[in-house]
């Protein structure tokens, strides 16, 4: 089988767009691009209860609107409409996962009694599968070639946020060593300083006096020679 066929066998396609089926490890993807095409449905206040199966509808003549009478008539299209978009976001909820998430589905043709099951698995093996993802990936986590110390911290602390108050969150003791680890030659001195007051300093704190050291070489670095900025070369 070609990495084609392949690319196609983990899509589900619709008008709206395609989306990946949702496995061990793209929960968070899989839902904001879900909620996405259920939004273009017109379906996603069904999904999460807000909208029900209309029971009555006004009449758009005035004269029976204001005397309360039901029509009949639009109320019978409002279900049909309803029940129309309930079974293309169940659809969508079935068939955008994959098979063995798809087997706890089978008997659930409610979409919202679907979000909420699959809202749980989120809650369990999904979102712990994550966390553990995310947390074992930290430590790959290097400077890209050019890179401001500024902006590798960014990716470093957006490990932290997933895991924040569960059993794989990030100390900061990790992550300073992390960043000291990777920080370059530059800011030997500085990591160095820092390294001695690790028990006691935050990440935060840490960063913004690599970041303001980053600045201050950058500034002397213009004044001194402005025709040879060495800017983008500080990791």
């Amino acid at each position: 089988m070609s990495s084609t066929d392949t690319v196609k066998k983990d899509l589900h396609k619709t008008k709206w767009g395609n989306i990946e089926h949702l496995n061990l490890i793209n929960d968070i993807d899989w839902k904001m691009n879900v909620k996405s095409i259920l939004k273009s449905m017109k379906a996603w206040e069904i999904v999460i209860g807000e909208e029900k199966e209309p029971t009555e509808t006004t009449p758009t003549h005035s004269t029976r609107a204001r005397s309360g009478e039901v029509d009949n008539a639009n109320l019978k299209l409002a279900i049909e409409n309803f029940k129309e978009r309930r079974t293309d976001a169940e659809t969508l909820l079935r068939f955008s996962v994959n098979d063995t998430i798809q087997k706890q589905l089978r008997h659930m043709e409610d979409p919202v009694k679907v979000w909420i099951t699959l809202g749980n698995q989120f809650n369990r093996t999904y979102s712990e599968t994550q966390r553990s993802i995310h947390a074992s990936n930290l430590y790959t986590v290097k400077p890209r070639p050019g890179e401001r110390i500024s902006t590798y911290c960014v990716h470093l602390l957006q490990y932290r946020d997933p895991v924040g108050g569960t059993e794989e969150e990030i100390f900061d003791s990790v992550l300073l060593q992390q960043l000291f680890n990777n920080a370059g030659p530059m800011f030997t001195t500085t990591t160095h300083e820092l390294r001695k007051r690790k028990k006691t300093i935050f990440m935060q704190d840490a960063i913004d006096e690599l970041c303001e050291f980053e600045r201050n070489h950058l500034a002397n670095n213009q004044i001194g020679d402005s025709g040879n900025n060495t800017a983008g070369t500080l990791l």
